[in-house]
């Protein structure tokens, strides 16, 4: 999956964020804000009080609006 944030690229691939750098890819660390439909397999539920988190990769995600975004 490619998207746009902030006027720069991404990539997303189960659960892996990249960028383009030169004639490869390099992996990323999401920025807060980063939304995907689906997480893959293996991700972890996380509650703290009343708030469900999910994490997958070292990276944490709230469900909104339909969507897993990264927090």
């Amino acid at each position: 999956m490619r998207f746009v944030h902030n006027d720069e690229t991404f990539f997303y691939s189960e659960g892996v964020y990249y960028q383009k750098k030169g004639r490869g890819y390099i992996i990323v660390k999401p920025r807060a804000g980063f939304r995907v439909a689906t997480l893959p397999r293996g991700y972890r539920v996380i509650r703290e009080g009343n708030v469900k988190f999910y994490s997958f990769n070292n990276v944490r995600y709230r469900k909104r609006n339909g969507f897993f975004v990264v927090v």
